[in-house]
């Protein structure tokens, strides 16, 4: 998951409390913030497509 903390459309505590309730439920989650990022995740971009992209090739690769 990404979150940026200057989203205004997604406050940032529904990712900390999706991310923990995944968790709870004994599932792999990941949560990554940024910094000044606003919903679009920029500035920031190109860090989110890599770690989307490692994410996918670790899942794809099992």
């Amino acid at each position: 998951m990404h979150q940026g903390t200057a989203d205004e459309a997604v406050p940032s505590e529904w990712s900390h409390d999706f991310a923990a309730d995944l968790k709870d439920r004994q599932k792999e989650v990941e949560l990554y913030i940024y910094p000044g990022a606003n919903h679009n995740l920029t500035p920031g971009w190109d860090l989110v497509v890599e770690r989307d992209l490692a994410f996918f090739q670790s899942y794809m690769t099992r």
